[in-house]
């Protein structure tokens, strides 16, 4: 292992765990620090001793914690039995030693050290908290998370744990675990109210909508009466989640439902009647198509909800479109073309694209993109083809190519939010052909490479070079070429 920055020790390393909902007001348990609270104290108190004499000299302490760490592996790797005591104080230097060296020592070498230090002390959770620590600083959520969950099973009542689990959950699209790590530490901390956002908008997402109102409104009410209020931006997207939350509510109201391992579906009025067997039909088929080009198994259902017009242009959708989706929450409105199999297909197969991208994503996707490989699969799964595309798109389409004029990605994203039908027609063809673009020139898999790491934090520039070697302006570049050329 490399030396350490003689800078980097203990206070150094309190990093903040940022995640994608935060607030300037905060309670006790958040916001989360890495490497703070949980560490493995020594019990030898020659050890202890030997540590204590180096008082503030930073050089001197990583020193001596690097000699004690040589005589335990020396004694480790010699195959002799370790007592209780040594495993933990071996564990202890191990953490202490990586922590002081975050900095400076090679990530894989950091991650054996916590690694050993879990194996050393397998039944003391904060070997496995430091550990979920480690890979947080290395945005490895996944390892962070099964990691935070061993300890959360280790100290049941250690709330910070359940809070870390809950985080990291929330940041790779676990919502469901989320909410139920969540719930332990704010029914004993109600004042925490950025808790109490995340826990309702984690069950807003796990589609629970009761529990999500139940603890806005508790949460609303206590604000009203606190000493020290959050700032007012805070409170009025509490509000406006109530509000979204109510009117999910309110639209199940008088609607019959259909539930399975994969989807919530909720029928307005008797729509069910009419369209029940063709909608399940055609998330069926939708299902495995688009999970399986996007290479993304969802850990939650789907939930798909037919609104009569009026409830549809309620919810604050654009008036021209066909349907939308919100995280994943599809909403489509009643109309007699739904009647159509195919047009179902396409309309659903668009939406659950948007659904599934988002996960795979967490939400981190320019418009563009993702309007074009939600047109992908529509115009593949309602024609069977890829070189027929909607007919309101067509000479919109033929235009564009034959007078090169196909904009750059950037604008069609300002397009998309047109209130001009026509206009915002050109930035879904410009995203629909920037995608086939990528298809075409490196192969469907590379869709899903992109959206992997725009999932891991990635901008768009920086995950096009990951994957196809070639930054946003270049790509931008080369899509309108290939566009062109047609």
């Amino acid at each position: 292992m490399r030396p350490a920055n003689n800078s980097y020790l203990f206070s150094a390393v309190c990093l903040i765990l940022i995640f994608s909902i935060s607030t300037a007001y905060t309670k006790p348990l958040l916001p989360v620090k890495l490497f703070s609270g949980d560490f493995l104290e020594l019990r030898d108190e020659t050890l202890i001793a030997t540590v204590a004499s180096t008082g503030k000299d930073q050089k001197a302490l990583f020193e001596a914690y690097d000699k004690i760490l040589q005589l335990f592996n020396k004694k480790y790797s010699s195959g002799e039995a370790l007592t209780p005591d040594e495993r933990h104080d071996y564990a202890s230097v191990l953490t202490v030693s990586a922590i002081m060296s975050l900095d400076s020592a090679y990530p894989e070498d950091l991650e054996e050290m916590f690694l050993k230090a879990a194996d050393m002390v397998p039944y003391d959770y904060r070997a496995f908290m430091l550990k979920g620590d480690f890979y947080v600083y290395r945005k490895k959520n996944e390892e962070a998370l099964q990691a935070y969950e061993i300890a959360a099973r280790l100290e049941p009542e250690y709330e910070m744990a359940q809070v870390k689990v809950g985080m990291t959950a929330f940041n790779t699209g676990r919502f469901d675990v989320a909410a139920e790590y969540f719930a332990y530490p704010h029914q004993n901390n109600t004042d925490d109210f950025l808790l109490a956002y995340l826990l309702a908008y984690a069950c807003y997402k796990n589609h629970d909508f009761e529990n999500a109102r139940d603890v806005l409104e508790n949460t609303l009410d206590l604000i009203e009466y606190a000493t020290k209020k959050p700032e007012q931006k805070f409170i009025d997207n509490m509000k406006e989640l109530l509000r979204t939350v109510k009117r999910y509510i309110a639209s199940d109201e008088g609607s019959t439902q259909f539930e399975d391992q994969k989807f919530i579906i909720s029928y307005a009025g008797s729509s069910e009647e009419d369209i029940g067997d063709m909608t399940l039909d055609a998330l069926d088929e939708i299902y495995y198509e688009v999970t399986s080009f996007l290479d993304f198994d969802p850990h939650t259902q789907v939930r798909v909800t037919f609104l009569t017009g009026d409830d549809y242009a309620a919810s604050g959708a654009m008036k021209w479109s066909a349907a939308s989706a919100v995280g994943a929450h599809i909403i489509v409105p009643l109309k007699s073309g739904y009647k159509t199999p195919d047009y179902v297909k396409g309309v659903l197969a668009h939406e659950f694209t948007h659904a599934i991208i988002h996960m795979k994503t967490k939400g981190n996707i320019p418009t563009w993109l993702n309007e074009g490989i939600a047109q992908y699969q529509e115009f593949n799964t309602q024609y069977g083809s890829l070189e027929t595309i909607r007919p309101d798109h067509e000479g919109i389409m033929k235009n564009m190519i034959e007078s090169e004029s196909a904009p750059d990605l950037m604008r069609a994203d300002r397009m998309f939010r047109s209130p001009n039908a026509n206009e915002a027609r050109k930035g879904y063809v410009a995203a629909y052909l920037a995608v086939r673009y990528i298809v075409d020139t490196y192969g469907e898999r590379t869709v899903s490479d992109i959206c992997d790491a725009l999932g891991k934090g990635m901008n768009i520039s920086d995950a096009l070079d990951d994957t196809i070697g070639s930054d946003l302006e270049t790509f931008n570049d080369d899509y309108k070429r290939w566009a062109h050329n047609l």
